[in-house]
């Protein structure tokens, strides 16, 4: 009885050609499915079915089902044309993207047509000083004109509010008066004042003015009398209030001045002094 032969399996035979072939169909294959996900369908379609020709897994199914094998020669073009169709797409959206001169507008060229960003450019003022509502402000301003606020400063921050304080040290550094017992008359010219600011504000010194006669009589009696005289924090300055005060009624004697010192058109006393000076 005759024995059976064996039968052979077909040996599978892995060439450089085929690991290529994989190796570069799959690439474009996916390139080609995320090219369709990015919205480039036809440019994406194409690439995939030219990229399923080079595999050798569709390849054997061609060959099997229409009678027709693609040589290596047919691939190579197929990968070039992959590589056109590739750059042409990536060129389709934007033909180019620059930017302009100073850096400062960016040009998109689509086709034949150019679209120009405006760039923010912001310039801002200093601080205000802080206010009572714990808030300080500034101003800013876009050179470029945009119309557009996505870039622009904030123009309020909160802040530590200080009370300004007001501090003042009145004192009368002579007094201008004479008395004459042969002509019997006399008068009070004027009071020289020193003024000590160290405050936090500027004062503009004004004074009531009233004299005393020896402790009994009242007789002059002047309300806001104004200074020219400025006072920033941190400085000391002299004043003269002048005040003209006829004393012939009186004689000599003890006069009493007493000085009261606000700030201009305010009515709260900032400092009171007296002096006495005897005729």
């Amino acid at each position: 009885m005759a024995k059976k032969k064996a039968s052979k399996k077909p040996v599978t035979r892995i060439t450089l050609r085929n690991v290529l072939s994989w190796v570069i169909g799959v690439f474009f294959l996916v390139a080609g499915v995320g090219m369709i996900g990015q919205g480039y369908y036809i440019h994406g379609l194409l690439i995939v079915i030219l990229s399923a020709m080079i595999i050798p897994y569709f390849n054997k199914l061609t060959t099997k089902n229409f009678n027709f094998e693609i040589s290596g020669g047919i691939k190579f073009v197929l990968i070039i044309i992959i590589l056109v169709i590739a750059g042409f797409a990536g060129s389709t959206q934007y033909q180019g993207a620059y930017l302009a001169g100073n850096s400062d507008t960016l040009i998109l060229q689509d086709d034949d047509t150019e679209f120009t960003t405006c760039v923010e450019d912001w310039s801002c003022s200093d601080w205000t000083d802080c206010k009572s509502n714990g808030k300080q402000t500034r101003s800013c301003t876009d050179a470029n004109n945009c119309g557009t606020t996505k870039n622009k400063p904030g123009i309020s921050q909160n802040c530590e509010y200080y009370e300004p304080q007001i501090a003042i040290d009145l004192d009368v550094m002579s007094v201008n008066a004479y008395w004459s017992d042969w002509l019997e008359m006399g008068s009070i010219s004027y009071v020289k004042v020193s003024i000590d600011n160290f405050g936090d504000i500027t004062i503009n010194p004004e004074y009531d003015v009233r004299i005393r006669y020896n402790n009994l009589v009242e007789f002059f009696d002047e309300d806001s009398i104004y200074s020219f005289v400025e006072v920033p924090p941190g400085k000391t300055k002299t004043d003269i209030i002048y005040l003209n005060a006829d004393i012939e009624e009186y004689g000599s004697g003890l006069y009493t001045v007493y000085v009261d010192l606000k700030d201009e058109g305010s009515e709260i006393i900032l400092a009171s002094v007296e002096k006495k000076v005897t005729l």
